[in-house]
């Protein structure tokens, strides 16, 4: 159940399942004057919950089949321009793009219309940059690709992987906004998947990355933004799998300093944890022994 604690008292804050059963909740995220989350009160499954620390409420009921015991497993909470944007299944269109005011909850476009609306777009890795929030979603068309919306207008930025008649997927993920850019893992099937970014207006470009089938390896690779540089591991027939990084705005990664992905990926690792704990970290390139 939901818990709370000012570091001296630590206190049930609602027994939002009733009993021994659990409410499981989940996604915990502040906005406006509560935390918001998801949670299972046993009647409605899993759905749209807050609290402002003395009332706790269920939001919306936003599927409601199964007499309201079908949840609508709302994820990836995010605040942006006055609402709370996430994603969430009504039943009828899938895991689509909702958001919420606290007053007003409404889903914000159906992306994915196939099979009469059914078919879900999944959106997610949810990232605000320059006025907009950028996310990964899917249509009938296009396949997994990189979408934006500013609240009015919600559009696919840009068909990365055309193969397949546009339908292959480029999967962009790991957005990170650093500078005047946002990047992001994708791949356009050409070639191995590389770091793109794309500015506010603009459309997507990818990294220069030296070497033989070069490329960011594995899609999985988290990209690290510290101290102005974006950190990330790359591959190449020359090197294997390295540590690198660029400078914002120079789009240009430069050659890895050791062979060996024992040493790299140790790297990798601490950028990756520095940036969650929020500490600067400055790389110097490393003489060979």
């Amino acid at each position: 159940e939901l818990w709370r604690t000012n570091g001296t008292t630590t206190v049930l804050v609602s027994d939002i399942n009733d009993g021994v059963a659990h409410s499981y909740p989940d996604g915990l995220t502040a906005f406006g004057n509560a935390v918001y989350f998801r949670a299972n009160d046993g009647t409605h499954g899993e759905e749209l919950w807050r609290t402002n620390g003395t009332t706790t409420e269920l939001v919306m009921d936003i599927n409601t089949g199964n007499s309201g015991a079908d949840g609508s497993y709302p994820f990836y909470f995010t605040a942006f321009g006055g609402y709370l944007f996430f994603g969430a299944n009504n039943g009828t269109n899938g895991q689509e793009l909702w958001r919420t005011n606290g007053t007003t909850t409404e889903l914000v476009m159906d992306i994915n219309t196939g099979n009469s609306g059914a078919d879900g777009s999944y959106p997610d890795y949810f990232t605000v940059f320059n006025g907009a929030l950028y996310f990964q979603a899917i249509d009938s068309t296009h396949g997994y690709e990189l979408w934006r919306t500013n609240g009015t207008t919600t559009e696919l930025v840009q068909d990365i992987n055309t193969g397949n008649s546009g339908a292959d997927s480029s999967s962009p993920s790991n957005l990170t906004a650093l500078g005047d850019f946002l990047y992001f893992n994708a791949a356009d099937g050409t070639a191995a998947a590389k770091v793109w970014r794309i500015n506010g207006i603009g459309a997507a470009e990818s990294a220069v990355i030296p070497g033989t089938n070069a490329g960011v390896g594995c899609m999985c690779n988290p990209l690290s933004a510290v101290d102005g540089r974006l950190f990330v591991t790359m591959w190449s027939d020359e090197t294997g799998s390295e540590f690198a990084y660029l400078d914002d705005p120079t789009f240009v990664l430069p050659e890895t300093n050791r062979n060996g992905s024992t040493w790299s990926m140790a790297l990798v690792l601490l950028a990756a944890l520095t940036a969650v704990a929020g500490v600067g970290l400055r790389m110097r390139r490393a003489q060979r022994s």
